[in-house]
């Protein structure tokens, strides 16, 4: 008999993306409320008037909280303005992330360039509509404002990292990114941080040999025992286990985690079955449109 096919998840720490939508909109606009500002305010009373608009936003977005991501692996717990003391930022937008016991990747801890990288990425890239960045950075920049990410606060594996505007600079200097080029970059991370290494046995027969970025979908490459797998029925069931995958996926956080990314990136996924004997393929493929379609994600995470 045939094993139950097994589909491994990628839990893509680039979903907090999700959840920042609502305060990547609510401070663009806020920003952008100070333009129909009369001229003859003075400077001082005008930035005043803004930063007081981004605090109301953030305070707004708050309201949201607490937003679950990735089937209840984590939430985040509330977004805040606070004070900071550093070179170039007297506040910050500190977002507090909690996840459940066990589902923090430690590996972070020891690769802060990295996560702060991939946060970058997550709250930007992935997520900011196209040639908006730039915008976004320069007003954070001119209210010297922070982003801050404060990750179980309070419990023995807290971790926090702070984006500083010269950090924000020296990133989005580097220009705004495709989406593709963003998940691309995510995922070089995450091989940075340990989360995933190949090849990477899934189940009985079935072993993971790569994944990678191509055009608008995030690509598995999986080779399979014939003895244990038809690639002919897969081929042919192909619609059928594209479905399956995407149902059965409320169970299992990391695959949430991956449908969550894709939904926000309008991406898609693509499972490529090799036969180890044959050398035949088959693809089972998870389109943007079957996935928000079918996967679910909470009110509050604003998923157009």
């Amino acid at each position: 008999m045939k094993k139950t096919l097994f589909f491994v998840g990628l839990g893509f720490l680039s979903l907090y993306s999700c959840n920042e939508t609502a305060t990547y909109k609510a401070t663009t606009q806020a920003s952008s409320c100070s333009t129909v500002q009369s001229y003859d305010i003075k400077q001082s009373h005008q930035d005043n008037y803004i930063f007081q608009e981004l605090k109301t936003s953030i305070e707004k977005a708050n309201q949201d909280c607490p937003i679950p991501f990735a089937g209840g692996i984590g939430q985040v717990s509330s977004i805040k303005v606070e004070d900071i003391n550093i070179s170039d930022a007297d506040h910050c937008i500190t977002y507090y992330i909690d996840f459940a016991p066990g589902q923090f990747n430690q590996s972070i801890k020891d690769n802060e360039e990295s996560a702060k990288a991939l946060f970058y990425l997550s709250i930007f890239s992935v997520n900011a509509p196209e040639g908006q960045t730039q915008a976004f950075v320069n007003n954070l920049q001119k209210q010297r404002v922070a982003l801050k990410v404060v990750i179980n606060k309070n419990k023995i594996d807290e971790f926090t990292t702070i984006l500083s505007p010269s950090y924000l600079q020296a990133m989005s200097s580097k220009g705004d990114k495709q989406t593709s080029e963003s998940l691309h970059e995510g995922l070089q991370l995450l091989f940075e941080l340990g989360e995933q290494k190949f090849p990477l046995k899934i189940d009985e027969g079935l072993v993971a040999t790569g994944m990678k970025v191509k055009g608008s979908n995030i690509i598995y490459e999986i080779i399979c025992d014939e003895q244990l797998y038809d690639i002919e029925n897969i081929r042919n069931s192909s619609d059928i286990l594209a479905h399956e995958m995407i149902n059965a996926s409320k169970g299992d956080p990391s695959m949430c985690a991956i449908l969550d990314l894709c939904k926000v990136s309008n991406t898609g996924m693509i499972y490529q079955y090799k036969g180890k004997q044959s050398g035949n393929t088959a693809s089972i493929v998870l389109s943007n449109k079957l996935i928000r379609n079918l996967h679910k994600t909470p009110s509050q995470i604003h998923i157009y």
